[in-house]
């Protein structure tokens, strides 16, 4: 029995975990609208941060998250945390879809 539910519970979460990557590649894959202030390519699209103990994504020049994640920032690394409170920016959704993996895994 007990097999049985560790098996259940490890199949559940890499589904989780397939559903996030799939949502924030949806999310992400929109247009963003530009900012005036800004040339092309001078900053990085998106950048990940911590809310309310979660990791969230946004995109450059937004005031809200495109998406927030269940990965809960308290059980990430304190090397990782420290990056994320100073906000990790990115180039690209397939570098968003990188991070939330290795955090998620």
């Amino acid at each position: 029995m007990m097999k049985h539910l560790s098996y259940s519970f490890r199949v559940l979460s890499c589904i989780s975990a397939a559903a996030i990557l799939t949502f924030s590649l949806w999310m992400l894959s929109g247009p963003a609208a530009p900012d005036t202030a800004q040339t092309a390519g001078s900053m990085p699209e998106y950048y990940a941060a911590i809310a309310e103990n979660r990791v969230v994504i946004y995109i450059t020049g937004r005031a809200e998250p495109v998406l927030v994640t269940e990965i809960d920032a308290r059980t990430l690394p304190d090397a990782d945390r420290a990056l994320l409170e100073d906000g990790i920016f990115l180039e690209s959704a397939a570098d968003v879809n990188r991070l939330l993996e290795d955090y998620s895994g």
